[in-house]
C-alpha cells in the first residue's frame, strides 16, 4: 500500500495523472543529470513563486484523469459523460497556458508551448452534448437543442403530441362527466383512458377496452391510439437518431487523441 512510504509523503499531486507520473519517476529515477537539472530548475521555480504555483494548481485541479478519458474515447468506450468531463478539462487549458507563460523559467514556458489548440473540440462537444447527460446512450437526452435540425423537428412533434395528450384527459371529462378519468401510460399497454368501476356506465360506445383491473378498466380511443404512435415513434427515432448524433462526435474526438494525450 501507499501508507508509510516515500510516496505518500511527497504526493501532493491534484491530477491522477500527476499522481501517476510522480509514482513512475519514484520507481525509475532518471539518470540523465540534464533531465534531473530541469526538473530541479522547474522545482525551484514553483518553490520561490507560492502565488504562481498555487495558480496552477488550482486550475490543474479542474483537469480530469485525460488519459484514461482518451483511452475510453480511442476504444469506443466513452459515454457522453466522458466527453463532457473532456471539454471541462480543455476549457481550463488556455489559462492554465498564460499562467505557466508568466513563469520564468524557460523549461516550464516549453511546457506551456507544448499545449495544443483544442478549442475547436471543446466547442464541438459543448456545441452537441448537454451539460449533463444521462450515463445510458440509448435512451436519449444527449444531444442540445439546437446541434441537429433533423432531431429538433422530431422533439416538436413528440411534445406537440404530449401536450395533447395533457388536454384530452381535460376534455373527455368534461364530456364524458367522470371527473376522476385520467391518461395513463405503461410500457406493455402503451397509452390508455383509465375509468374506475363505479362510472363505466357514463363510458362512450366508441371507446375500445384495452385492460381490466381490479378497480378500473383502461380504455382507448383512435385518436389517443394515433397520438400514441406518434409519440412512440418518435421517442425510437430520438433515440437512434442521438445515438448516431453522439457517434459521430465521438469519432472527431477520437480523431484528435494525440493532440489530448499531449
Amino acid at each position: 500500500g501507499k501508507e508509510h512510504t516515500l510516496l505518500n509523503v511527497m504526493d501532493r499531486t491534484v491530477t491522477p495523472m500527476g499522481g501517476r507520473l510522480l509514482r513512475r519517476w519514484m520507481d525509475r529515477p532518471s539518470k540523465d543529470l540534464a533531465e534531473i537539472n530541469r526538473r530541479l530548475d522547474v522545482v525551484e521555480e514553483l518553490v520561490g513563486n507560492v502565488i504562481t504555483r498555487d495558480d496552477i494548481r488550482r486550475v490543474l485541479s479542474k483537469v480530469r484523469d485525460l488519459e484514461r478519458l482518451a483511452t475510453r474515447i480511442g476504444t469506443g468506450g466513452a459515454n457522453a459523460r466522458d466527453l463532457v468531463a473532456l471539454a471541462e478539462s480543455l476549457h481550463v487549458m488556455p489559462e492554465l497556458e498564460e499562467t505557466v507563460r508568466e513563469t520564468t523559467r524557460g523549461a516550464l514556458k516549453r511546457l506551456a508551448l507544448g499545449l495544443v489548440d483544442l478549442g475547436a473540440l471543446e466547442e464541438l462537444i459543448s456545441g452537441a452534448i448537454v451539460d449533463d447527460p444521462p450515463p445510458v446512450l440509448t435512451e436519449g437526452g444527449i444531444i442540445r437543442k439546437g446541434y441537429s435540425e433533423t432531431l429538433d423537428k422530431i422533439r416538436d412533434t413528440a411534445a406537440r403530441s404530449r401536450e395533447f395528450l395533457a388536454s384530452l384527459e381535460a376534455s373527455e371529462k368534461e364530456k364524458t362527466g367522470i371527473k376522476s378519468l385520467k391518461v395513463g401510460y405503461n410500457q406493455v399497454f402503451g397509452y390508455y383512458l383509465e375509468v374506475t368501476r363505479p362510472n363505466l356506465h357514463l363510458v362512450p360506445d366508441g371507446w375500445t377496452r384495452k385492460q381490466t383491473l381490479s378497480g378500473a378498466e383502461r380504455f382507448i380511443t383512435p385518436e389517443l391510439k394515433e397520438h400514441e404512435a406518434v409519440i412512440l415513434k418518435a421517442k425510437d427515432r430520438m433515440a437512434s437518431l442521438e445515438y448516431e448524433l453522439f457517434s459521430e462526435v465521438r469519432d472527431e474526438v477520437a480523431r484528435e487523441i494525440p493532440g489530448i494525450q499531449q
